[in-house]
């Protein structure tokens, strides 16, 4: 039972994670349809740091664009 547990709390680890990521993604993407440029900045960046999606890194572009952040 112990080796069982060894192996399935890393797993588990992973997967929520992951899924955190995911929903910062999506809370970033409905912050920018909303026009909230800074929220959406803020979320997309940190579902990104753990996430990779090129969808979201082209809003984030474009909500850094759109907020005159031009050097990001």
């Amino acid at each position: 039972m112990k080796r069982i547990t060894q192996h399935i709390a890393p797993l588990f680890a992973i997967l929520m994670l992951s899924s955190c990521a995911s929903v910062y993604l999506d809370n970033g993407k409905a912050a920018y349809d909303e026009l909230k440029y800074q929220d959406a900045i803020t979320n997309l960046e940190k579902g990104l740091a753990k996430k990779s999606d090129t969808e979201s890194r082209l809003i984030l572009a474009d909500a850094y664009m759109k907020t005159n952040n031009f050097v990001q």
